[in-house]
């Protein structure tokens, strides 16, 4: 991975400046968690790819857009995470707090897959209504939930974003009741750990709360038991 150089962004001073030497505040922020060094009174994130900044060149090619908008909302929308949502639910599932949660997600994914075992007849009337593209798979209550998972994303791959988030319907109603989606924004963009996932500290599962890229979901879950495999090589991190 490239180093990120503050001195090329419109958005840095020089660290001796009375002001930030950075709008956003990213060395101050990951100083504990990535090196940095200073040259020319410019800080030098090694090993990092900065997410929000602009480079002086394309803040001048580009000037009179950039004026037109919001700058900062602009540069905070342009670095959301895009992930898609895979959800379990239980042999009796609750369709209307199922949708209410999805719908109430402040980072919405940009692909839903569910997993199921009743009929989804009101279900899809439903979840139509959300606007986000989504597949159903029913499956028989003899398969349990994990190898389900793993049958109906290998059945779909070409829909699913390069990260994905494995929850229940009890970890849907966690997450987003505490809003989980923002603080792993936060992760993912800003503190940028060499990790393989991430995982909710409040819920004690190897699949369900996962937040993993789907190479990764792929390497990790072919186990016997289709969740994510643990050992000391595989470098998590929590959430919540």
């Amino acid at each position: 991975m490239r180093n990120t150089l503050c001195q090329d962004c419109y958005f840095a001073k020089k660290t001796t400046s009375d002001d930030k030497a950075c709008f956003f505040d990213i060395p101050t922020i990951i100083k504990d968690i990535h090196n940095i060094r200073i040259d020319n009174e410019f800080n030098i994130i090694e090993n990092y790819q900065c997410r929000y900044g602009i480079s002086n060149k394309i803040y001048k090619e580009n000037i009179d857009k950039f004026h037109s908008v919001d700058l900062i909302e602009y540069i905070k929308q342009q670095n959301t995470i895009r992930y898609s949502i895979a959800v379990i639910l239980d042999k009796s599932p609750d369709i209307d707090l199922l949708i209410n949660n999805l719908n109430n997600l402040s980072i919405k994914p940009y692909y839903i897959t569910i997993v199921c075992y009743n009929n989804t007849e009101n279900l899809t009337k439903k979840i139509n209504n959300l606007g986000i593209k989504y597949k159903i798979h029913k499956f028989l209550e003899d398969i349990p939930g994990p190898q389900a998972l793993h049958i109906a994303l290998e059945t779909n791959k070409k829909n699913i974003q390069n990260v994905l988030w494995i929850l229940t319907e009890a970890g849907l109603d966690h997450v987003v009741k505490n809003d989980s989606i923002q603080e792993i924004n936060y992760l993912v963009n800003v503190e940028q750990k060499s990790i393989h996932y991430y995982k909710c500290s409040n819920i004690d599962s190897n699949i369900d709360g996962v937040f993993i890229g789907t190479d990764n979901y792929k390497l990790f879950s072919k186990n016997i038991d289709y969740t994510i495999e643990q050992n000391t090589n595989i470098l998590f991190d929590y959430y919540d």
